[in-house]
């Protein structure tokens, strides 16, 4: 969420910490049950919970209240030193705790998690020895297109509405600005600008073989806008497989056009592009309208086919 004006001056922003929760520990949980007035409930975590994509979420149970429809999002509190404040570590996910099912479990967005993606509205002045940077993603719906960026300019201008009908999806992934402080073998991303004459699009590439084809194969049509917008690290030609510590990045061409893409670090958003539906969920903006809509572009057996590895934090 973007502020589009100052906050009222007697706002209160919550404290928060970003460190694993351990097992049992006390909580509290403030929400709205079917948009109702704001209710408090109460456990202990009961460990962690593991999705099919290899993201993990704080598990919950409840010996005080329940969570109802209506409660997704709301803040999973902690007891700060000293017992006088609390500490946000996450928010409600998804669950099946109901006042008619007591005993239900909830999952809760974990923040020790997120801080990566997080870490430069809420930690902005803090040291980073090996420079990450946030790639955003935007959409423009007018054209069924995608676009990615890591430079503070150009989000400050798409942010701003200095390119009308460019918003964002709110998805993010990691990447370095600096080869000389990232890992080794990380690898320039080149960025190509389709002329409007043939089409009006961008494409990325991590692959300098890749990079020099397109130079060379589309010197009047695609234009290298930049070399180097952003490193990050490839994944292995043949199976696939990212380092360790990173996350597999997707890429996906329109069959339609041909000249789209979408890049994503996101799984039930590649699955939505590669299936045109999403198994974990029986309705979600990101599908395509139908399976084949979108072609996957990468290395490996498809859907497992990254063209880039980000890093996790």
């Amino acid at each position: 969420m973007r502020l589009n004006s100052p906050r009222p001056a007697n706002a209160i922003l919550s404290a928060w910490r970003a460190q694993p929760l351990a097992n049992s520990t006390a909580l509290a949980v403030a929400h709205h049950p079917e948009g109702d007035l704001k209710k408090f409930s109460e456990r202990s975590t009961s460990g962690f919970y593991s999705f099919s994509d290899g993201t993990t979420f704080s598990r919950v149970g409840y010996s005080q209240g329940s969570t109802e429809p209506g409660s997704s999002g709301s803040g999973l509190l902690t007891l700060g030193s000293g017992g006088n404040f609390y500490e946000l570590r996450g928010g409600l996910f998804a669950g099946d705790s109901s006042c008619g099912r007591p005993n239900g479990t909830d999952v809760y967005s974990r923040l020790d998690v997120a801080l990566p993606l997080l870490a430069p509205y809420l930690t902005p002045d803090a040291a980073d020895p090996s420079k990450k940077t946030r790639v955003v993603e935007y959409y423009y719906a007018g054209f069924d297109d995608y676009f990615i960026t890591a430079s503070l300019v150009e989000i400050q201008a798409l942010d701003n509405g200095a390119f009308p009908g460019w918003v964002r999806t709110g998805l993010t992934f990691l990447a370095y600005s600096d080869p000389s402080v990232a890992p080794a073998g990380v690898s320039p991303v080149c960025r190509f600008y389709l002329l409007p004459q043939f089409g009006d699009s961008h494409v990325y590439s991590a692959d300098p073989a890749e990079c020099a084809a397109t130079a060379l194969k589309f010197a009047t049509s695609w234009v290298e806008e930049s070399p180097a917008l952003f490193y990050i690290q490839l994944p292995d030609r043949t199976t696939g497989a990212c380092p360790a510590n990173t996350r597999p990045v997707y890429r996906f061409m329109n069959r339609a056009n041909q000249i789209h893409h979408r890049y994503t670090a996101e799984v039930d958003a590649r699955n939505c592009m590669y299936y045109g539906t999403n198994p974990a969920s029986d309705k979600d903006v990101d599908c395509s309208p139908f399976t084949g809509a979108w072609l996957e572009e990468g290395y490996g057996s498809p859907p497992n086919a990254p063209v880039m590895c980000s890093p996790l934090s």
